[in-house]
C-alpha cells in the first residue's frame, strides 16, 4: 500500500482559471470537459510519483517526495491540457508548487503552513501557468541542468508579497518547451496599490468567517466588525482586504485609529494613510471626498469604539459621496449608521473537553492549531502529543478561544511546558504578558487588553461588569436585577446597562429555551472578579448571589423526581456553575446555609451522575469540623456514604453507612437508618451477599412502609426484585419491579420509570420473551434519551444488544456495543465500561473472533474485579472458558469452567437458565476431548477458586 511522503514534502496544488464562468457559458459541455480535465491531471501526478490527497470541487491537492518529479508531472499536465481537443469549454489550468514540512497522519497532511502557502502561490498565477516557491526551486534546480532537461529552465519573478500578508517569497515560473510563456503581472499583492502591513506570523483558519466577511462586504459598502479585545478584528479585516484586493482596481488601505487620541485626527490619518496631497487653503474633509469620490476602493478603519461618534460622521460623509467606496470598520461596538452590516467575530472554535482527546483530533482546531504555530516560532522543537494533547486542550478553553490570549500563552513555552501553562492560568494576568515588542501597548498583555476596552465604559456600566462577574456560568436579566442592584444602580437600569455591555462587547447574550442568557468570556469575568475583590460592594455582592441560588434549588428541587423533571435538570444545567460557586463561597461564609444547600443539590448530583463532585463538597464540609445539627450531620455522612458506592469505593462507603445507620438508630431516625441501610444492602448484592441483601432490604421496606415512605418503598422493592432475579426466582422478580414501577408512575419519576422498565425488560429476556423484552428496553431507550440520563443509554444499548445477539445479529449487537462503551469512558463509568467490554467480547465470540473476544473478556475481567463485583467475574471466567474451548486449550478451559462452578457455589445462587445450559454443554464436551486424569487435575484447580485468587487462575 503506498504511504504518501512525510516531512520534507513538496506540495503541488491546481485550480482551474474562471470555472465559474464556464458553468455558465457551458453548462452542457462542461461536466465532460471536466472528466478530460480529471483523467489528465491523475494520470500526470500518478506517473510521476505523486499522491493524490484531496480533490475540492475541481482542484486537485497533491504531494511528492521529490521536488523534481512534482515539477514533472506540472509540466505534462499543462502540455496535455494545453493540446486536448476541447469542445467549447476550454480548460486552464494554474498550478503553484511548494515545498515544506507536514506529516500524513491520520489520512490527512498536517503542515498548515506549507499548505497554505501552497495554495497562495498558485492563486497567484494564471491558467497554464506554472509557479513554484524558492524552497521547491532550491530542492530541484539541480536536476534540471543535465543536457537531457535543457528544454525546462526556471524564470526568476522576484520576491512578492503574497495575499497571506506575511514575509514576501521568491518566486519563478517554469518556462519550457510546449508551455506557454509570457503572463500579465502576478495576482500577488504587488499588482494592486495597497498600504496593508506585513505580518510576522500567518493566518491560521478562520475560513468560515474568511468567507462570511467577504460575501458581506460585495453586498454592502459598510460591514463593521465587533467582537471582544484580542479576538482578532484587526488580523481577520485585513486578510479579508488582501484576498479581495483584485476586485478593488485602486486598492486596499488600512487607517490604523487605536493611538489617535483626538476625533480631530482621523480625517488627517485617513488622507496619510492614502498618501492625499492635503491643501492649507481647503477643508481637510472636502479634500478627502474629493479624492475617494471616484475611487473604487477598499478603506480599511482599525479600532473605532474610542473614537465611535466622529467615526461615524466621516463614514456616513463618506459613503454618502463615494459611490464606488466600501469600507470595513473594526470596532468593539456598532457604527450605527444607516447601511452598515454587523458581524460579530466569534472566538475560536474549540475541542471538545468531555473527550480524551488525541494530538490529532485537538490539532483539527483552529485555537490549537495557533498555539502550537507560534509555540514552534519560539521552541522549534515544541510537538503536540497524545500526553499533552489533553491539557493544550483546555488550555485554549480556558483562555476563550481569544487569538491574542492563546499567542500570550504560547510565548511562555520558552520556559514553561504546555501542562505547567494550563496550571498557571489562575493567575492569567501576571502570566499573558511580554508580547510583541512592536505591538502596541494594548496588545503587549491580556491586562492591557481588556484595559483598553473597560476605559471606555462609563462608571456604572464598570460597577454593573465587576457585579455580574460573580456569576459563573451565565445568568438571566431576573437575577441581575436581583443581585446587582442597590442603591447605586436601580433594578430598572440594569436592562439598558447590560444591553450597553452586550453593544460594546464585553458581554455576550444567547437565546434558548428559557429566554435570553447572557454570559462573559471567562478572561473578562476574571478581569471583573479582580475589580470586585476587595471593593465595598464584594461581600454583599457574593452574599446576594449565594441567597439568589440557595432559594433556587430550594424551590426546585423537589420538581427533579416529578413530572416536570426533564425541564428542572436542564435548568438545573444552565445554572450549574453558579450553584457550585454559591456553594463554595457559602461554606467558608454561610456553613449552616453551605450544608443545606448541599444536601439539596445533591439530588441534582445523583441524577446526573456527577458522583466525584458531590463526595468533594461532602468532604469539604466534613473537613471544616462545622457545628450542626445531628440530622444534617447524619445526611451529609449517608450521602458520603452513597456516592463513595456510586463511584466503586465499596467497602470505604459500606464502612461509613453502617456508622450513619448505627447513629441514626440511637437518635430514633428512622428515615436516614432506612436511607442508610438501603445502600448497604444494594453494597451486599453488588458483591453477591444476597443473603445479607435481602435481610437489610426487607427491614428497610418495613420501615418505609410504617412511615409510609412511598419513594423508600419503590425503590426496596425494585431492590429486592433485583435479588429475585439473581436467584433465578422471575416470577417474583417480576411482581416486586411491577410494584415498584406502579409507584414511581404515580410518582411521575421519568427516571426511575426508565429503570424499572430496563430490569422488566431482563426478566422477559431470561423468561424467553424477546420481542416482550425488546420492547421495554426501547422503553427505557427512549426515556433516557428524553432525559439525556447517559448511564440510562448506556444500559439501555447493551440490553437492546443482547436480544440482537439471540437473534443473531451480531454486526448490529456490535454497534451498539461500541456505543455504550463510548458512553462509559466519557462519563467515567468503570461499570458500564467493563460491561460493554464484556459484551463486545461475546459478540467477537459469536463471529468467531476468538483473540478479540479473549482480550475484551480480560480487560473487563480486570475491571470487575477492581469493583468487586462477583456476579460479572463469575459470567466473564464463563466465557473466558468457552474461548479457551474453541481455540482448543482444553485444560485451561477446564480449570475456568471448573472455577465458575466453584464461585458460583460461593455466591450461593441458583445458576440462570442461559448460563446453565453454556455450562453443562461445554462440560460435556471437555469431559469428551480431555483425557481422564488431565480433565481431573484441571477440575481440581479451578475448584480451588475464590474471588480472592481468582485473578491468578485467569492469568495462567
Amino acid at each position: 500500500m503506498f504511504i504518501p511522503p512525510s516531512g520534507t514534502v513538496t506540495f503541488l496544488f491546481t485550480d482551474i482559471e474562471g470555472s465559474t464562468k464556464l458553468s455558465q457559458e457551458y453548462p452542457e459541455e462542461l461536466p465532460s470537459a471536466l472528466d478530460r480535465h480529471q483523467s489528465i491531471l491523475k494520470e500526470a501526478v500518478e506517473s510521476n510519483n505523486g499522491h493524490i490527497f484531496e480533490i475540492v470541487g475541481d482542484a486537485f491537492c497533491c504531494a511528492f517526495e521529490f521536488a523534481e518529479d512534482a515539477i514533472n508531472a506540472a509540466i505534462e499536465a499543462q502540455i496535455n491540457l494545453a493540446n486536448e481537443k476541447w469542445d467549447g469549454a476550454v480548460i486552464k489550468v494554474r498550478i503553484g508548487i511548494h515545498s515544506g514540512y507536514a506529516e500524513w497522519i491520520n489520512n490527512n497532511y498536517t503542515g498548515y503552513i506549507t499548505l497554505a502557502r501552497t495554495a497562495r502561490i498558485m492563486s497567484s498565477a494564471y491558467g497554464d501557468q506554472i509557479i513554484l516557491s524558492k524552497d521547491t526551486f532550491e530542492l530541484a534546480r539541480d536536476k534540471f541542468d543535465s543536457s537531457k532537461k535543457k528544454h525546462i529552465s526556471f524564470r526568476d519573478l522576484g520576491e512578492r508579497r503574497l495575499k497571506d500578508l506575511i514575509q514576501p517569497i521568491q518566486l519563478f515560473q517554469v518556462v519550457s518547451k510546449g508551455l506557454r510563456s509570457d503572463f500579465p503581472p502576478l495576482l500577488t499583492l504587488d499588482s494592486r496599490p495597497n498600504n496593508l502591513p506585513m505580518q510576522l506570523t500567518s493566518f491560521i483558519g478562520r475560513e468560515e468567517e474568511m468567507e462570511k466577511v467577504k460575501s458581506l462586504i460585495n453586498s454592502s459598502h459598510l460591514l463593521t466588525l465587533m467582537g471582544s479585545g484580542g479576538a482578532g478584528k484587526t488580523r481577520l479585516s485585513l486578510q479579508a482586504g488582501a484576498d479581495m484586493i483584485d476586485n478593488f482596481p485602486n486598492g486596499v488601505w488600512i487607517v490604523e485609529l487605536a493611538q489617535l487620541s483626538e476625533p480631530s485626527y482621523i480625517l488627517p490619518e485617513i488622507a496619510s494613510a492614502l498618501s492625499i496631497s492635503l491643501d492649507p487653503k481647503r477643508d481637510i474633509k472636502e479634500v478627502v471626498l474629493d479624492y475617494l469620490r471616484e475611487k473604487e476602493l477598499l478603506l480599511i478603519l482599525d479600532n473605532c469604539e474610542h473614537l465611535i461618534d466622529e467615526c461615524a460622521s466621516i463614514i456616513n460623509s463618506l459613503l454618502r459621496t463615494c459611490r464606488k467606496l466600501k469600507i470595513i470598520a473594526s470596532s468593539r461596538e456598532a457604527i450605527r449608521i444607516t447601511g452598515e452590516i454587523t458581524y460579530r467575530v466569534p472566538s475560536f472554535k474549540l475541542p471538545d473537553l468531555k473527550r480524551s482527546n488525541t494530538a490529532e483530533e485537538v490539532m483539527e482546531y483552529e485555537a490549537v492549531r495557533l498555539f502550537t504555530d507560534r509555540a514552534v516560532a519560539i521552541k522549534n522543537d515544541f510537538k503536540v502529543t497524545d500526553s499533552n494533547a489533553g491539557k493544550i486542550a483546555r488550555l485554549v478553553s480556558q483562555l476563550d478561544g481569544i487569538p491574542l490570549a492563546i499567542e500570550l500563552a504560547a510565548a511562555r513555552v520558552k520556559v514553561l511546558t504546555a501542562e505547567e501553562i494550563y496550571e498557571k492560568l489562575n493567575n492569567r494576568f501576571s502570566l499573558l504578558t511580554s508580547g510583541n515588542r512592536t505591538a502596541l501597548p494594548r496588545q503587549k498583555t491580556l491586562r492591557a487588553m481588556i484595559d483598553w476596552s473597560y476605559d471606555l465604559l462609563s462608571s456604572k456600566e464598570k460597577l454593573l461588569l465587576e457585579r455580574l462577574s460573580v456569576f459563573s456560568g451565565g445568568w438571566r436579566l431576573e437575577e441581575a436585577e436581583k443581585i446587582c442592584s442597590d442603591d447605586q444602580i436601580d433594578s430598572y437600569e440594569v436592562l439598558d446597562l447590560l444591553s450597553n455591555l452586550v453593544d460594546k462587547s464585553m458581554v455576550i447574550v444567547k437565546e434558548d429555551e428559557g429566554g435570553n442568557r447572557f454570559n462573559m468570556l471567562e478572561t473578562i469575568r476574571q478581569y471583573g472578579l479582580e475589580k470586585l475583590k476587595g471593593s465595598a460592594n464584594e461581600i454583599n455582592i457574593q452574599k446576594k448571589h449565594f441567597e439568589v441560588y440557595y432559594r433556587y434549588i430550594e424551590n426546585s428541587n423537589i420538581k427533579l423526581s416529578g413530572a416536570d423533571q426533564k425541564e428542572w435538570l436542564n435548568r438545573y444545567n444552565s445554572e450549574i456553575d453558579n450553584i457550585r460557586e454559591s456553594l463554595k463561597w457559602g461554606i467558608v461564609n454561610d456553613p449552616e446555609s453551605a450544608i443545606k444547600l448541599a444536601l439539596e443539590f445533591a439530588s441534582f448530583c445523583d441524577a446526573k451522575y456527577y458522583y466525584f463532585e458531590a463526595l468533594e463538597f461532602m468532604n469539604q464540609i466534613l473537613s471544616h469540623n462545622l457545628e450542626f445539627e445531628s440530622n444534617m450531620f447524619l445526611n451529609v455522612l449517608r450521602l458520603k456514604g452513597q456516592f463513595l458506592k456510586q463511584t466503586g469505593s465499596l467497602d470505604e462507603a459500606a464502612e461509613i453507612l453502617m456508622k450513619c445507620s448505627s447513629m441514626a438508630d440511637e437518635s430514633g431516625d428512622m428515615k436516614i437508618y432506612a436511607d442508610a441501610m438501603c445502600v448497604i444492602g444494594i453494597i451486599d448484592f453488588e458483591k453477591g451477599e444476597y443473603k445479607a441483601a435481602k435481610e437489610n432490604l426487607d427491614k428497610c421496606l418495613e420501615i418505609y412502609s410504617g412511615l409510609k415512605d412511598y419513594r423508600g418503598i419503590a425503590f426496596s422493592k425494585y431492590c429486592l426484585g433485583g435479588i429475585a432475579y439473581m436467584e433465578t426466582e422471575y416470577r417474583s422478580s417480576k411482581i416486586l419491579i411491577e410494584d415498584s414501577l406502579s409507584i414511581y408512575r404515580e410518582m411521575k419519576d421519568l427516571k426511575q420509570i426508565g429503570i424499572s422498565l430496563g430490569n422488566l425488560g431482563t426478566v422477559e429476556f431470561q423468561l424467553g420473551n424477546l420481542q416482550n423484552a425488546h420492547k421495554l428496553y426501547s422503553e427505557y431507550l427512549s426515556i433516557s434519551r428524553e432525559l439525556e440520563n447517559k448511564k440510562g443509554i448506556a444500559y439501555a444499548l447493551l440490553n437492546i444488544s443482547y436480544v440482537h445477539n439471540e437473534n443473531k445479529e451480531f454486526e448490529t449487537a456490535k454497534e451498539l456495543q461500541q456505543e455504550s462503551l463510548e458512553i462509559g469512558n466519557e462519563i467515567g463509568n468503570k461499570n458500564i465500561t467493563a460491561l460493554s467490554l464484556l459484551s463486545l467480547g461475546s459478540s467477537e465470540l459469536k463471529l468467531k473472533d476468538l483473540k478479540a473476544a479473549e482480550d475484551l473478556f480480560l480487560r473487563s475481567f480486570k475491571l470487575f474485579n477492581e469493583l468487586k463485583d462477583k456476579y460479572q467475574i463469575v459470567e466473564n471466567i464463563l466465557l473466558l472458558s468457552e474461548v479457551y474451548l474453541t481455540l482448543i486449550e482444553l485444560s485451561r478451559s477446564a480449570v475456568l469452567i471448573s472455577a465458575f462452578d466453584a464461585l458460583y457455589k460461593i455466591l450461593g445462587i441458583q445458576m440462570n437458565k442461559i448460563n446453565e445450559i453454556e455450562f453443562e454443554k461445554n462440560l460435556k464436551l471437555l469431559r469428551s476431548e480431555l483425557p481422564e486424569g488431565e480433565f481431573e487435575i484441571a477440575w481440581k484447580i479451578g475448584q480451588s477458586a475464590t474471588f480472592e485468587n481468582i485473578s491468578k487462575l485467569v492469568s495462567g
